[in-house]
Parts: C-alpha cells; sequence; structure tokens
C-alpha cells in the first residue's frame, strides 16, 4: 500500500513539473541601443538614437504585454547598459529570446536608408535563423520603407555572442535619410514597426513549439 502511495505521489509531483514546464511563460528580453553617456547615432534634426531606441522599445513592451507576453527591458530609462549585465540580465530572467533595438545612420551618403536584421551563427543557430527569417518578412512589408535584408554573421558580433538566448540586433533605418527619419520619429511609424515585430515574434514561439 505503501509503494502504491509513493508510486502516486511521484506521479502526481511529476504531471505538475511538466506541466509547469508547458506553461513557462514566454519570456521577451528587449534591450534600447545605447543610453547613458552613449547617446548613439544622431538625426538629421538632432534627435538622439539613445531616445529613439527607448521609446521604440517601450512601445515593443506595451503591445507585447497586451498579449500575455512576459517583457523584460535591460534599460527604461537613460542609462548604459552594459554587454557584461545584459548578458547576466538575459540569463537571470530565462529569456526566450533577446531584441536589441538600435537605428542606422551614415554620415557621408544621405541616401543609405533601410532596415536591417542581424542574427548570429556562434549560439542558437537554428532559432537565430528562424527569427530573422519571421523578422526580416514582417519588415519587408512595410509599406514605402526599405528592407536591406537579414544578416547572418558568421565573424563575431558582441551582442549577438555574449548573450545566452537567440538574438537579434535590429537596425530600423537611417536617422540620416529624410524618407526613412520621417517615418520612424512618428507615433504611427513606431507602432507599426513595433506591431510588425510583435508579429513576427507570434509566428517565432509558435513555430519553436511546434519543433519541440
Amino acid at each position: 500500500m505503501r509503494k502504491l502511495i509513493l508510486s502516486l505521489c511521484l506521479l502526481l509531483a511529476a504531471g505538475f513539473f511538466l506541466q509547469a514546464k508547458t506553461n513557462k511563460e514566454f519570456v521577451i528580453a528587449i534591450h534600447a541601443g545605447h543610453g547613458g553617456a552613449d547617446n548613439g547615432a544622431k538625426a538629421i534634426d538632432g534627435a538622439l538614437e539613445k531616445n529613439l531606441t527607448l521609446a521604440y522599445a517601450q512601445e515593443l513592451e506595451k503591445l507585447a504585454t497586451a498579449q500575455n507576453f512576459k517583457v523584460i527591458l535591460c534599460r527604461d530609462t537613460d542609462q548604459d547598459f552594459d554587454l557584461t549585465a545584459r548578458a547576466a540580465f538575459v540569463k537571470q530572467h530565462q529569456a526566450d529570446l533577446f531584441i536589441s533595438i538600435h537605428f542606422n545612420a551614415s554620415l557621408n551618403d544621405a541616401g543609405k536608408r533601410g532596415f536591417e536584421c542581424y542574427v548570429g551563427t556562434q549560439t542558437n543557430l537554428v532559432e537565430n535563423r528562424i527569427l530573422g527569417k519571421f523578422i526580416g518578412a514582417e519588415l519587408y512589408n512595410i509599406a514605402g520603407m526599405k528592407f536591406n535584408g537579414v544578416n547572418i554573421q558568421t565573424q563575431p558580433m558582441l551582442t549577438l555572442n555574449t548573450i545566452p538566448s537567440p538574438v537579434a540586433l535590429l537596425e530600423l533605418g537611417y536617422l540620416t535619410n529624410e524618407k526613412d527619419y520621417q517615418f520612424i520619429k512618428t507615433a504611427e511609424g513606431r507602432n507599426e514597426i513595433c506591431q510588425k515585430l510583435l508579429n513576427a515574434i507570434q509566428l517565432y514561439k509558435k513555430q519553436i513549439e511546434t519543433n519541440k
């Protein structure tokens, strides 16, 4: 009888454990590029990249939270958050993926424009490729904007190689290009871009769960 009770207890415990694993929240870590003393690039009207990345990170957080994702921001104020701290933060929160938001600039060519997505090959190769594929497909479909492609980095790139989770580094347009910036700086542009990123994250989550 004791053996039967013990066996039932073990089965129940295993069931609870499996359910907990199945029901684990999907955690998105978002890094707003630059911050603190690091201003990043400067837009044609003098706006700083660090402020724009934070606004985009907060917009993506709002949209994702509304869809029941757990979102953690590496920074939610004007502060620096170095690579070592970033990696530890993501590991501590067991993030399922990491999105690093940036904007591009070209001091020598104001005609350069478009979105870019970077993923690494050093870790999480399969997941990174899937994430990049979905992000690329969504950004490509933003009317009037240009998508320069998904760049798979075979050479070490610090942000891509120090984060333990699947990661995508995004350059969401050129602050030095008139057409890009006129779209980037608006609330409507920010909302549309972040909604496309959320769409990609949802597709990525579905694909990863299907593959398990």
